[in-house]
């Protein structure tokens, strides 16, 4: 699963494709969440064949130890409370596809 949402990272640079890498659980602390945006979903795409292409990471993390338990969790966690996901749409690769 992934994120449509058209912006750019730090440096400028327009991405539209973002994944969950990462959740990061600090007990009694904060959830972090790790997010790869990509050029576009083809990009991932050729990811997943092997090449090499541009990411970009970044770092969402919680206030509190409240947050989402699961990579699920963490996707509706980044657009509802993060303003730069609201709006964004859920993308299925086709491997989540077939399985279904």
């Amino acid at each position: 699963m992934g994120l449509y949402k058209k912006m750019r990272t730090s440096n400028g640079v327009p991405v539209e494709y973002h994944r969950i890498t990462r959740l990061e659980i600090e007990t009694n602390l904060r959830v972090g969440v790790y997010v790869s945006s990509y050029l576009s979903q083809e990009e991932r795409e050729r990811e997943l064949e092997g090449e090499h292409t541009f990411v970009a990471e970044s770092y969402y993390c919680t206030e509190t130890p409240e947050g989402p338990a699961t990579v699920a969790e963490a996707y509706s966690w980044l657009k509802a409370e993060r303003p730069e996901f609201e709006g964004a749409e859920d993308v299925f690769e086709d491997t989540q596809e077939e399985a279904a």
